[in-house]
């Protein structure tokens, strides 16, 4: 099951954010936290994946709202993106050639 987690200190980085689990006992699969593409980074959010169901349920109620470094940690189950449409359809009345008198 994958994480959703925010609200970390912005210098936390992958493996600080796997251990922030591991303290709880909680088994981490992987952890990513998102970077600014321009800067580098963090934006202070990532995702951390739990095999285990159950374990990761436990993780949202052990680790949700406490504080970890001076911020307060949010966990919640991610939501799954949504998809973009393959192609971007231009509507209709774009296509249309608009006639005018006059000056515009």
């Amino acid at each position: 099951m994958d994480l959703f987690v925010s609200g970390f200190p912005l210098d936390l980085d992958e493996s600080k954010l796997a251990k922030l689990f591991e303290i709880y006992g909680i088994t981490v699969k992987s952890a990513k936290v998102i970077k600014d593409r321009s800067t580098g980074f963090s934006r202070g959010f990532g995702f951390v994946t739990i095999e285990d169901k159950e374990e990761a349920q436990r993780a949202i109620a052990k680790i949700n709202g406490q504080f970890f470094e001076g911020s307060r940690i949010t966990v919640k189950e991610a939501k799954a993106k949504a998809s973009k449409p393959d192609s971007y359809v231009v509507p209709i009345r774009w296509k249309e050639k608009i006639d005018c008198e006059g000056d515009l």
